[in-house]
């Protein structure tokens, strides 16, 4: 038998071999909220089977979750970034093998069915249509489909690798398993659509990169020899075809080069977001959990000094009803004066120029504020800001009242604080 022969017994004997795994697995998943007791047994004996195997074959190459988790700890930022892409990239691989693999499945029982009619073409021809085909690359998706359905952490980068050179490697073999030049022609749909999937879904660009400008290098060679031996091709597509042909496919191939590099940089940038978000969200509780250990009343404002928040605590201080909203109202409003006023914003515009906040410390002030009987009420002012994932400078002001300013014991003296000032 020829290595073509051997090559399509070995892919018709994966496809009996994965397809009713697939079937049972996707079954199992769909049907799970029924318990059926034989479809959940059947399922779980072969999820435990193929468990068991993938465990004694990716022993060395598979990390486990507990080892991140303790090499995480030592990981700065960067490394956070790269451990959270790496995450939106195998998420965006299963979603798009789970949206693949059933179209995929179809094609491959298709021909299943079909192949039980090539076994008296075999002594004929001397081959199979399954293997002069894309059906290997549709099996290549239902397997790790499979796979993915068996084991959440799948598939990693070493399968994600060899996925995307498996099926690379396959296009450019079958550049000379045509026929003619129109089965080149005809087949360049499906060949893209396979290099453009492979572009962002599989998440490494630069590989991708490299095994594109191989296939369109490849390709504008085949197509060249098929236009010297076949004269009519001149003909039908004109003398400058192959002009045209090597132009068509260094800018497809370039333009998937882009889409790949696009979306890399698209998930970098979320990932570097979401640390982002929850850095300033643990910021926001620590100042939060400090200023409402001292303070008795703390409110967020945004940029513009406005409220984020109703206010419950702020308004039952001013004695205007603890269920009323303040959210959205200027903090100065509830100043007594002009002169509280001036003395906000001059506190606020020492920190910001850093005048203050080269101490180390938060220095408060007294203000007055005014409640809804029109009464001044005398507070300490605690003014600390933090930066929200808006890219914009919000503030956070700790309220303590001061019933009597000689009885009172302030949190750092004002008289010191505007003599360092």
């Amino acid at each position: 038998m020829s290595p073509d022969d051997i090559g399509a017994w070995v892919c018709l004997v994966l496809i009996y071999i994965t397809l009713p795994i697939y079937v049972v697995l996707v079954a199992k998943s769909c049907f799970e909220n029924l318990r059926h007791p034989l479809l959940r047994g059947l399922a779980w004996k072969v999820r435990c089977a193929c468990s068991r195997a993938w465990g004694t074959l990716t022993r060395r190459l598979h990390i486990s979750r507990e080892e991140d988790k303790v090499n995480s700890n030592d990981c700065n930022a960067e490394a956070a970034v790269e451990e959270i892409v790496d995450w939106m990239n195998l998420e965006t691989v299963r979603y798009a093998l789970f949206g693949v693999s059933p179209f995929a499945a179809v094609n491959l029982m298709a021909e299943v069915i079909l192949t039980h009619g090539d076994w008296n073409n075999y002594s004929k021809t001397g081959q199979f249509r399954i293997y002069h085909s894309h059906i290997l690359t549709l099996l290549m998706i239902l397997i790790c489909a499979t796979i993915c359905l068996i084991w959440r952490s799948q598939p990693g980068r070493v399968i994600r690798s060899f996925f995307n050179i498996f099926v690379l490697v396959r296009l450019c073999m079958m550049l000379f398993k045509y026929k003619s030049v129109y089965h080149l022609l005809f087949d360049r749909t499906d060949v893209l659509a396979f290099r453009f999937a492979m572009s962002f879904a599989t998440g490494q660009p630069g590989l991708t990169a490299v095994l594109n400008l191989v296939y369109t290098a490849l390709s504008c060679h085949v197509y060249k020899g098929w236009v010297a031996n076949t004269p009519e091709t001149s003909t039908l597509f004109g003398p400058d075809s192959v002009i045209e042909f090597v132009c068509q496919e260094f800018n497809v191939c370039f333009l998937i080069i882009l889409v790949g590099w696009v979306a890399g940089m698209r998930v970098f940038s979320q990932a570097r977001t979401l640390i982002e978000i929850k850095a300033s969200r643990a910021t926001h509780s620590s100042l939060l959990m400090l200023l409402s250990t001292v303070c008795d009343v703390v409110v967020q404002l945004d940029a513009d000094f406005r409220l984020v928040e109703n206010g419950e605590r702020l308004a039952a201080m001013l004695l205007q009803g603890a269920e009323r909203s303040l959210k959205g109202i200027c903090f100065e409003d509830f100043l007594f004066e002009a002169a509280d006023k001036e003395r906000l914003k001059k506190h606020v515009g020492r920190l910001r120029n850093g005048i203050l906040g080269d101490l180390g410390m938060a220095i408060p002030i007294h203000v007055r504020m005014r409640d809804s009987t029109g009464c001044a009420l005398e507070v300490e002012l605690v003014h600390s800001t933090y930066e929200h994932p808006d890219g914009r400078l919000h503030h956070f002001l700790g309220l303590r009242e001061v019933i009597d300013m000689q009885d009172s014991t302030p949190l750092v003296s004002q008289d010191r604080g505007l003599t360092q000032g």
